[in-house]
């Protein structure tokens, strides 16, 4: 009712409309004029380009789809030569229906020899960033690579990848 206060005349209290499907609520002329939209994808994913022209698209694992991701690197981290991915993300201004999207620490996804990509745990990786994850970054310093966070309203954290890990630093 906040969204299309014209509704308010027809629907005064929220039991008015509570259990209502769409077309009860709205009259067929204004179904008929609104814009129609469809999702098509709704996970996280990777697409791969095959070099001629074409893509296949992977959804990322389970926890790639636990929260909003805002940040994302996408570099070999381990010196294997393969990219690896860190992801990271969380939404704490929902509105109070959805509560906050917070279920994210970071996460880093490393590429197998079937070309998918599968889920580190954090004790492994020592990748572990709570709060809202705004970008990631790779920075090179005195020739060592840092893994640079920035989180909403938060410190900024540093974490060195060596070799297999991405170590956070002191």
């Amino acid at each position: 009712i906040q969204q299309l206060p014209y509704l308010k005349s027809r629907y005064p209290t929220f039991a008015d409309y509570a259990g209502k499907r769409v077309p009860e609520i709205f009259r067929p002329e204004e179904l008929e004029a609104a814009e129609h939209y469809q999702a098509e994808q709704l996970a996280s994913i990777v697409g791969w380009n095959d070099g001629n022209g074409s893509f296949r698209i992977d959804s990322l694992p389970f926890r790639a789809q636990l929260t909003p991701v805002y940040g994302i690197l996408a570099e070999d981290l381990d010196g294997d030569g393969a990219r690896e991915l860190l992801l990271g993300g969380n939404l704490a201004a929902a509105n109070p229906q959805a509560g906050p999207y917070d279920a994210g620490y970071g996460t880093l996804f490393r590429l197998d020899s079937a070309r998918t990509y599968r889920e580190v745990p954090s004790r492994e990786s020592g990748f572990f960033s709570p709060g809202e994850i705004r970008s990631i970054r790779l920075v090179r310093s005195r020739g060592h690579p840092l893994v640079l966070v920035a989180r909403n309203n938060s410190h900024l954290q540093v974490f060195r990848a060596a070799g297999p890990q991405a170590r956070p630093m002191e």
